[in-house]
């Protein structure tokens, strides 16, 4: 989850579109001054082909963008969370973590798809990410934000600045409707999301908007599978909502 700052448009600000990815960094995306990537452009942008010479990920810089930060929090692979020293670590690191920057939301989506993608897990995680598609394997993208989505590292050639109005119609950086904001491409990553394997129903979105307005409420409903979004004003409704998805997920049963 990612939280809105309320305008970059009349003081300096961090962006925070970088994703921190440690020791990879170099193998996804070249030779680079920090551990961080940004979004995906050009043929890859919205896929879960993994990063090659061909198709690497994109490098971010002060220089393109001035509001470029890379934040000290690295990606996690979900794969030994049995280990309650590993499990332990991964909660500590949750709870260091400042609330600051604007939402890349599309990032958040289009990690949330690598993760799960057998083609990463081969390429990049050396067999520690997703299993291969199949009717028996559940795959599951849980995306909490508030829905604003207002930063994206390279707009699509535009600049586009939240100016912290929740209208898009007077706000471009939020407008799902502009080609390359945050907005626009966590739909297009989304879209990719539920149907690239459709046949297989293998990966379900649940999007949750935490204190969300109407109008980013309507991004994340759009972004989610049928009847998988949820709304929460609070955290005990934030608790509620995260038990209905878990009692979802549980909620399996053998047939003969």
């Amino acid at each position: 989850m990612a939280r809105r700052q309320d305008s970059c448009a009349s003081r300096s600000c961090h962006t925070r579109v970088g994703v921190n990815v440690g020791g990879l960094a170099n193998s996804l995306a070249g030779s680079g001054t920090d551990a961080c990537i940004v979004g995906r452009y050009g043929s890859g942008s919205y896929t879960d082909q993994a990063p090659s010479f061909a198709s690497r990920m994109t490098r971010g810089s002060l220089a393109q963008n001035p509001g470029y930060f890379c934040p000290s929090a690295p990606v996690i692979p979900l794969t030994d969370l049995h280990d309650s020293a590993v499990r332990n670590s991964f909660k500590a690191q949750i709870q260091a973590m400042a609330v600051g920057g604007g939402t890349a939301g599309h990032i958040g989506a289009a990690w949330g798809y690598y993760m799960l993608s057998p083609t990463w897990s081969s390429a990049v995680f050396q067999n520690g990410g997703g299993r291969n598609y199949a009717p028996n394997v559940r795959k599951i993208v849980v995306l909490l934000t508030d829905g604003i989505f207002n930063t994206a590292f390279n707009n699509g050639g535009g600049n586009y600045v939240d100016n912290g109005n929740p209208d898009p119609a007077l706000n471009p950086a939020i407008d799902p409707q502009v080609p390359g904001t945050a907005a626009n491409q966590a739909l297009r990553i989304c879209d990719a999301i539920k149907t690239a394997t459709a046949a297989d129903s293998a990966i379900t979105i649940y999007s949750v908007g935490f204190t969300t307005p109407p109008s980013a409420e309507a991004i994340l409903r759009s972004c989610a599978s049928p009847g998988n979004f949820y709304s929460a004003d609070d955290s005990a409704a934030l608790s509620a909502t995260f038990r209905s998805i878990s009692s979802a997920l549980t909620n399996l049963r053998v047939t003969g």
